[in-house]
Order: structure tokens, then C-alpha cells, then sequence
């Protein structure tokens, strides 16, 4: 395998930049959407269990347990609670505001990945090119016969770097696609959060 990355020329080393980065993302971003989606259900029916008990301060206790944008929406609504349904409503909106780039978090680097990675590729293959015309040119300068073995560098090169390139970009794409749904299910979680809390808090007269 270190061979083969020899053989890639100077830009394996960006290549394997961005490899790790998509790797690290990806996983990163895994952990953290399932752990929000695991909590999310249990979360909001303890949430309105406790509201519907009129007990908001252990509704409050339950949401500084959950480590979730969702959490910290819900309690941004439920201390405004005694200030009346705008208020909460205001609340509620301004702190999904600030939560939702959370759940984004480093998905800009991800698309940025899917898009540069094919063309440090295609760089690499441009200069895999440029080494083997500049074999070409110094052998036919000294009268020698050129051989598959001059050129076969500058060849592994171009192909090598093509297909790291594509290798990484294509499941970067993938998972950005992907991630990128899931964001909109959790955005919409929030919303739906939102509107039963405001409910919950309306039946109950807390607002």
C-alpha cells in the first residue's frame, strides 16, 4: 500500500487530507445524529408527562439531562412559560435558530470534500501526464529508444491519483446526501416539538 502511494506522486498527500477528514465526518456525524434520534421520542414523551402534571421545574430537569438541540429548544420554551405563548413561541424560534447549524455541523466541509477531491485527482493526472512527455522529451533529446518502464511512472500516477480521487469523492457525495436528509427530519422534528409544546402548555394553562 506504501508503494502504491509512492507511486501516486505529491498529490496522494491532499489526497489522504481528505480522506481522513471523510472518514472523521462521517463518523462523527453518525454518533451524533443517532444518539439525537434515539432520545428524541423518550425525550418528548417524559417532556409532556411532566407538563401535563403541571410540574414544569422537573420538566426542566428532564431537558438538562438530554444533551440535544431539541432539549435545549424545549427549555428555552418551557422557562418563558409563565411570561405567556408568545413569549415561549419567540423562544422557542430564536433558540432553534442557533441549534440547527449544530446539527449541520461540518457538512459544508463534506460537500467541499466531494467536490475538490475528484479534481486534486485530476490534477494528480495532469502532472502524472506532464511526467511522462518530460520522459518522452529526455530521451528523444539523448537518441534513446523510449520503453514502457519510462513512462510507466508518470502513467501509475495519472491513473493512481484518479481513481483516489473518485474514491473518496464518491461516498463523500453519498454521505452528504444523506446527512443532508437527515438534517431535514430532525429540522422537522424541532418544528413538530414546538407546536406540541406549545399545546401541551396552552391545555394545561401554563401559558
Amino acid at each position: 500500500m506504501a508503494e502504491l502511494f509512492v507511486l501516486g506522486g505529491p498529490m496522494m498527500w491532499p489526497l489522504l487530507v481528505c480522506s481522513v477528514l471523510t472518514i472523521a465526518i462521517i463518523v462523527e456525524r453518525l454518533v451524533t445524529l443517532r444518539s439525537i434520534h434515539l432520545q428524541a421520542d423518550r425525550f418528548l414523551d417524559d417532556v409532556r408527562d411532566a407538563v401535563k402534571r403541571r410540574k414544569i421545574t422537573e420538566a426542566l430537569a428532564i431537558c438538562d439531562r438530554t444533551p440535544s438541540p431539541l432539549a435545549v429548544m424545549v427549555r428555552a420554551g418551557l422557562s418563558r412559560h409563565e411570561q405567556g405563548r408568545d413569549a415561549v413561541r419567540q423562544a422557542i424560534e430564536d433558540t432553534g435558530a442557533r441549534e440547527i447549524p449544530r446539527l449541520e455541523r461540518y457538512l459544508a466541509a463534506l460537500g467541499t470534500i466531494a467536490h475538490v477531491a475528484p479534481l486534486l485527482g485530476l490534477l494528480g493526472t495532469s502532472l502524472g501526464l506532464i511526467r511522462c512527455f518530460h520522459a518522452l522529451q529526455l530521451k528523444t533529446a539523448l537518441l534513446q529508444p523510449v520503453g514502457p518502464a519510462d513512462l510507466a511512472p508518470g502513467v501509475w500516477q495519472a491513473l493512481f491519483t484518479t481513481t483516489a480521487g473518485l474514491a473518496i469523492a464518491i461516498p463523500a457525495v453519498l454521505a452528504y446526501q444523506y446527512f443532508v436528509r437527515r438534517v431535514h427530519e430532525h429540522v422537522w422534528e424541532l418544528q413538530r416539538a414546538a407546536g406540541d409544546l406549545l399545546q401541551w402548555l396552552a391545555g394545561d394553562g401554563a401559558t
